[in-house]
């Protein structure tokens, strides 16, 4: 087989390394998104976000790891294989290689970037909906609790199985702290 036969070959051998690669970080970036802890309704607990923020940031960033790696191996076999053709054939075919690699690993590297740029942006995103929720459900509390007397207030602590003693604006609190949604 020629040396211009050899090229494309091993090409095609690394376009479909690459993409295995790529096919198998799409995987790990489903799979990261599927841990995310929803209600029935398909929500998101507040309670929880900026955990699951922070998990997926985390797995995220294993994912485009486990990502690069694989490039790194599709890279190392076709330059490898190409290495050895090229002490055959001339320098002029490792040549276009690095070119075509550092192409590659140019495209790869703004790619990387573009993604971590974009989990930033959904964990800060997600860390300004958390807050939002949490002063919405607070505020949502206090508007339930500010109309209750200080023997409603005492029977729903009781209810609850919390300390019944001190004044109205103790009690709203303690009530509030309490909320699975704001607590």
């Amino acid at each position: 087989m020629s040396v211009t036969d050899l090229y494309p070959n091993r090409l095609r051998k690394a376009q479909g390394a690459a993409v295995s690669a790529a096919e198998a970080w799409i995987e790990d970036v489903k799979a990261q998104f599927s841990l995310l802890q929803t209600t029935a309704s398909g929500r998101v607990y507040p309670r929880d976000t900026l955990g699951q923020a922070l998990q997926l940031t985390k797995g995220l960033a294993q994912a485009n790891v486990k990502y690069a790696q694989g490039l790194v191996s599709a890279s190392r076999g076709i330059v490898t294989t190409l290495g050895e053709e090229a002490n055959r054939t001339g320098r002029a075919i490792v040549d276009d290689v690095k070119q075509d690699m550092g192409s590659a690993a140019t495209r790869t590297n703004r790619q990387v970037d573009r993604l971590e740029d974009e989990a930033v942006a959904g964990v800060e995103e997600l860390q300004s909906e958390t807050r939002r929720a949490k002063r919405t459900a607070r505020d949502a509390a206090a508007e339930r609790y500010a109309h209750m007397t200080k023997i409603e207030l005492s029977q729903e602590l009781a209810n609850r199985q919390l300390p019944k003693s001190g004044n109205v604006a103790e009690l709203r609190e303690r009530l509030m702290h309490d909320d699975p949604l704001v607590g």
